[in-house]
């Protein structure tokens, strides 16, 4: 994701992005790494979720192996 907030990114230069994030102040720059940072959190979450999606789906016929425990 960060290779592509550049001073050269067409669309960081025009309309409501180079209002938000002016790549020419400290503000600026400020603002747009937390953007940047909130979204590779926010892609972090979703592959941490898919692994977890993956490990559950491989345990669960796992589970129809055990035994349970006789009550005698």
């Amino acid at each position: 994701m960060s290779a592509d907030v550049s001073p050269f990114n067409r669309a960081l230069q025009t309309g409501a992005a180079a209002r938000f994030w002016n790549l020419h102040s400290v503000h600026g720059l400020v603002m747009l790494n937390e953007e940047v940072t909130r979204q590779a959190r926010v892609i972090a979450y979703m592959d941490d979720f898919k692994l977890m999606l993956v490990l559950a789906i491989v345990v669960v016929p796992l589970l129809l192996f055990t035994r349970g425990s006789s009550a005698r």
